[in-house]
C-alpha cells in the first residue's frame, strides 16, 4: 500500500486495520504525511490547516488573524492570493474555490481523527521542505519520531526533493517511483 499526504494516513490505516485481522502487510510507503498524535479532540485545527500546510510558504496571509475570520470570508481572502500568485496554474478560479474548501473540511474532519498503534513497518517517503531540514526543529518532532509513536515497526526515511505539493509532479514523482519501486524489489 502507498498514500501521499492525507491518502498516507489513510493507507496507514487501512493496513492497521488489516494486521489486527490477521493478514500480512508486505509494503506501507507514506509520502510526506504524519501521524496525528495528539491525545485530546479538543485541541482544535484550526479551519484553514490544511491550507496552511500546502501554501504557507507562498502565501502572504496573517494565519493568526485568520483565526478570528469566518471561513468563507477566509477561502475568499486566500483565493484572492492564489489567483493573484497563479499557485494553481491554469485553474478556473471556482476550481481553485472548490480545492480550498475541500483542504479546509479536510482540517476540520482531522479534528477528530487520530492515527491507530499498530506494529506496521512504514516506509517514508519526504520532501526536501519536510522539518528534518529545518536544523531548529526538535527531534522530537521529526517524522521519524512521530512516526515511532504510532508504529512499533521499523522504518525507512528517503527524500524525494521538491515540496509537498511537488512530490507528485516531474521530476519529484520519478525519483519517488523509482525509490518505491527499490523498496519492492527488496521484499
Amino acid at each position: 500500500m502507498l498514500g501521499w499526504s492525507i491518502g498516507g494516513l489513510m493507507a496507514y490505516e487501512i493496513a492497521a486495520s488489516l494486521r489486527r485481522r490477521g493478514k500480512d502487510i508486505e509494503y506501507l510507503g507514506v509520502i510526506d504525511a504524519l501521524p496525528v498524535l495528539s491525545e485530546s479532540v479538543t485541541d482544535v485545527v484550526p479551519w484553514y490547516r490544511g491550507v496552511q500546510s500546502l501554501y504557507g510558504k507562498i502565501l502572504d496571509t496573517n494565519w493568526n488573524k485568520l483565526d478570528k475570520t469566518p471561513v468563507n470570508a477566509g477561502i475568499t481572502e486566500i483565493l484572492a492570493q492564489v489567483i493573484e500568485k497563479k499557485i494553481i496554474p491554469g485553474t478556473d478560479p471556482q476550481v481553485a474555490r472548490q480545492h480550498l474548501e475541500y483542504l479546509c473540511s479536510m482540517s476540520c474532519s482531522m479534528n477528530e481523527y487520530r492515527s491507530s498503534k499498530s506494529e506496521i513497518d512504514v516506509n517514508l517517503y519526504l520532501s526536501t521542505d519536510s522539518e528534518e531540514h529545518d536544523l531548529s526543529a526538535p527531534e522530537e518532532l521529526t517524522s521519524v519520531a512521530l512516526w515511532r509513536k504510532a508504529t512499533s515497526g521499523s522504518i525507512t526515511k528517503s527524500y524525494t526533493g521538491g515540496k509537498h505539493a511537488d512530490m507528485v509532479s516531474h521530476p519529484h514523482v520519478h525519483r519517488l517511483a523509482l525509490r518505491v519501486t527499490k523498496h519492492l524489489l527488496g521484499l
